[in-house]
């Protein structure tokens, strides 16, 4: 359980396909001005690019509400793939993908026949007024942004869903899709939700990449209507056949790009290490790709975000104003009856001298009088003037934010326009910036995004595809210097600077409890780089001196576990004492502003762990739970497999634990006892069940849990029974099952058994219909060590105090085994032993 885990990930991550040759892609292109169809190819030769439809699809006034015409756009979409045959006739190649993006936080509610029960509200309609506010009053404004890394924008989805629900939502509703999700259900019926758009709604765990269920059930908000994520890359089916024979596509496959238009724009631009980008359309977006969330209170006053990327990065961004303001001035001279296209507005506007007023905020929904120059009374329809100065002004809105981005330690930027036609519209940015600009239509490139399924993994030109372990460092460091601190120091902690927090240089680990599991801790944060032991605690009196030579470190010693909580020195707890002693250990540290470290459980009863936690929230700490397992080799790749897709939707899994402790656990009074050991779930198999949770995702809805317990004499001393069987079932009707068995004679046997709509994993043995290649008639096999040893010794605490510690020094959440996280694990447990003690099913929301 030891071996390193990201080499392995990466692996399954990012697999390395064949070349896709002279095979033709299309891209449809929406943004919230119009869409377009672009056809392209990349091979070994080079890249080849040509819009072949361009389509409108203005939104209207529909019941009250600024609405989407679906048909239109469905019909714009459809148009596209029907030029692109004729257009890949054309060419002597065949055309065999087609992805969609859009823009971001609006969506569509189907039914359960999957039909859209009504137009989807634009982003600009004023449903959102003080929602804001209302959601704060649920949960407030720095724990949202802490746990997606989310910027705070009025029409996010999280606030337009909000609306839609005290509004009341039409009845029948069973999905929510994103736009482009919508469109690839209309084109192959998928039901999935892509990564890069979810990352938009605001409610989405920035570390875990997955819905935040916490959040999403504290608002009211429902759950089960979500939609499973998908990955860009994954291959969402085909064509559906009635629009194969009406469109002439017989077998185009449909995948997801970064269906998040900048997404895509980003996962298409050739980056080099320590540039900053430009995405120019009707928004524009200043930033720079990291691999991990950047989640401070510098980031947060400055309202950058973290919104997903492809290839495993993440867009940390800033909004800043974009061409929707020259595209309402032409429609506003348009209504005083001049039209003007960009040619000609631009030519105009060459020949005016260039005007620089101070760029202005404009509300983010109605563009108010876009028509006026800034310098007073509004000049006459059409003046060249007014472009003009809208052109240096929308260059400007690039300053605030890539001053902080990209004007340090010679980092550059990439400016990179849209789906507008100009030429020369970034010219006054780049005049002013001096910075190169980027090359034409950047955001054509998603469909770089569908060879990376089809077959190409590569960058024209021969750049490499990026892969999170590629140049992540700087990319972090440029985050690091947006959000106002000096870099990153050879451990890769943030140096403060003018505008940065004081950052702690190396946490303080004081450990309570010395018996066989504390030493492995103490051991594990030996290797941990940002961290050491500093203190012990017991209720027995040690000798310091052998202390220090058993455990090598120099350490203080108290008997006083108050003693320690008051010590500065400490900055950590770490609880490693019998079960019962959790809660109040835990509360405690807690309340005297210690992060802290818990073994499961973290209580034994269900009260008392929500105790717990309302004290780490109140607090504001950090806790890390030990549902250490999560880090282990084996559940980290199986989790990358289904994060890639290979499994496809997973709608049955299985993860049970077998271990023979019975006769050794027994040995300690305090575990058999039911009111100290609590049940085989709490004292062990809640490991399983958490790890079913951590491979399932979503809300288990009810629970309904046997015992039993072997007959053998050498068991008999636990009050409490020592196999429980477990039944899950899912919001969304999936299923699950977990065994929990501590009274078995046999070896140490961790078993996982994943089904899912494109494959299976059992153990490390796995078939998958999205790798060609592989026989279907017998396993393909991981590799990848098991979770096969009971002892803690082998536990990968490690790479989780790693992942613990550099959270805390980041000011980010804790990844996978957070306070919040566990805690819905716990729940699911406390249902299960409540089930099996009443003999009924439990539902979950019985224990909030």
């Amino acid at each position: 359980m030891g071996v390193n885990p990201a080499p392995l990930a990466a692996r399954c991550l990012y697999p390395r396909f064949s070349v896709a040759g002279s095979a033709l892609h299309l891209a449809i292109d929406l943004g919230a001005g119009s869409g377009r169809a672009m056809l392209g190819r990349l091979d070994e030769t080079g890249f080849f690019l040509k819009e072949v439809h361009r389509f409108q699809y203005p939104p209207s006034r529909v019941d009250g509400h600024l609405r989407w015409p679906s048909r239109r756009l469905l019909e714009g979409i459809e148009a596209g793939i029907r030029s692109a045959v004729h257009a890949s006739a054309a060419l002597g190649a065949p055309l065999e993908t087609v992805g969609v993006d859009s823009w971001g936080v609006d969506y569509g509610l189907l039914d359960a026949e999957g039909g859209l029960l009504e137009e989807p509200i634009a982003y600009r309609d004023d449903r959102t007024a003080g929602e804001m506010e209302a959601v704060f009053a649920k949960v407030g404004r720095e724990e949202i942004f802490r746990r997606t890394g989310i910027q705070f924008l009025v029409f996010n989805t999280i606030y337009q869903l909000h609306a839609h629900v005290r509004q009341g939502l039409p009845a029948g509703v069973r999905r929510l899709l994103m736009i482009p999700d919508l469109c690839h259900h209309h084109l192959c019926g998928s039901t999935s939700g892509e990564y890069t758009n979810a990352s938009t709604t605001q409610l989405l765990d920035a570390d875990r990449r997955a819905w935040d269920d916490e959040l999403i059930g504290r608002l009211g908000l429902p759950r089960e209507i979500l939609p499973e994520i998908a990955t860009p890359g994954r291959e969402l089916g085909r064509l559906q056949p009635e629009l194969q024979g009406r469109l002439g596509a017989p077998g185009l496959r449909v995948i997801a790009p970064a269906t998040h238009d900048t997404g895509s724009a980003v996962a298409g631009t050739p980056l080099r290490e320590g540039w900053a980008y430009v995405s120019s359309g009707t928004w524009s977006l200043v930033g720079v790709e990291i691999d991990r969330p950047l989640v401070n209170q510098n980031v947060a006053r400055a309202n950058f975000t973290n919104e997903g990327g492809a290839h495993g990065t993440l867009r940390f961004l800033k909004n800043v104003m974009g061409l929707w303001i020259l595209e309402s001035c032409r429609k506003e001279w348009a209504e005083r009856g001049l039209a003007m296209d960009y040619a000609r507005l631009l030519e105009a506007v060459a020949a005016v001298p260039p005007a620089l007023p101070q760029p202005a905020e404009h509300d983010r929904g109605a563009p108010g009088e876009p028509g006026r120059d800034g310098a007073g009374a509004p000049p006459g329809p059409g003046s060249p003037r007014q472009g003009r100065s809208r052109l240096p002004r929308f260059a400007l809105r690039f300053r605030p934010p890539n001053g902080r981005v990209a004007d340090r330690e010679g980092d550059r930027g990439s400016a990179h326009r849209g789906r507008r036609e100009p030429e020369r519209l970034p010219e006054p940015g780049h005049g002013r910036r001096g910075r190169p600009s980027g090359p034409r239509r950047a955001r054509g490139g998603h469909r770089h995004r569908q060879p990376d399924r089809a077959g190409d993994r590569d960058r024209p030109g021969g750049q490499p595809g990026r892969r999170p372990c590629e140049g992540g460092r700087e990319r972090e460091a440029t985050a690091v210097r947006a959000a106002g601190f000096t870099g990153l120091d050879p451990g890769g902690r943030a140096i403060p600077g003018d505008r940065g927090a004081v950052l702690m240089s190396e946490l303080r680990i004081g450990v309570v409890g010395l018996g066989w599991v504390a030493g492995a801790h103490i051991d594990a944060f030996k290797a941990v780089k940002g961290a050491r032991v500093t203190a012990v605690c017991s209720r027995r009196s040690w000798d310091l001196k052998a202390l220090e030579a058993k455990y090598g470190l120099p350490l203080k010693a108290y008997t006083d576990y108050a003693a320690m909580l008051r010590d500065p020195e400490v900055d950590v707890v770490d609880i490693c004492t019998p079960h019962p002693q959790h809660p109040e250990q835990a509360m405690a540290a807690a309340r005297a502003g210690k992060h802290l470290v818990v073994e499961k459980p973290i209580a034994l009863r269900h009260e008392d762990a929500r105790a717990v936690r309302d004290a780490v929230r109140a607090a504001g700490v950090q806790a890390c739970v030990c549902f250490e397992c999560r880090f282990s080799a084996h559940f980290t790749l199986t989790r990358a497999m289904i994060d890639q897709g290979l499994l496809g939707e997973l709608h049955y899994g299985e993860v049970d634990y077998y271990h023979g402790l019975g006769p050794w656990y027994g040995q300690f009074p305090w575990n058999v006892k039911k009111d100290m050991g609590g049940s085989s779930l709490l004292t062990a198999g809640c490991h399983a069940l958490d790890g079913l949770l951590f491979f399932m995702g979503g809300q288990v809805e009810e629970v309904t849990a046997y015992e039993t317990r072997s007959k053998n004499p050498t068991f008999a001393p636990f009050e409490y029974a020592t196999t429980t069987t477990t039944l899950l079932k899912f919001a969304d009707g999936r299923v699950g099952k977990v065994a929990s068995v501590v009274d078995c004679l046999q070896p140490y046997y961790f078993h996982v058994h994943l089904v899912g709509s494109e494959g299976s994993l059992l153990d490390n043995r796995f078939t998958s219909t999205r790798l060609p290649g592989l026989k279907k008639d017998r396993w393909s096999t991981l590799e990848t060590s098991l979770v096969d040893s009971g002892d803690v010794k082998d536990h990968p605490y490690v790479p989780q105090f790693q992942a613990f510690v550099d959270a805390v020094q980041a000011g980010r959440p804790m990844p996978r085994t957070d306070f919040e996280t566990a805690y819905e694990s716990h729940r699911v447990v406390f249902a299960a032993d409540r089930s099996a003690r009443e003999g009924r099913p439990v539902k979950l929301v019985e224990l909030p």
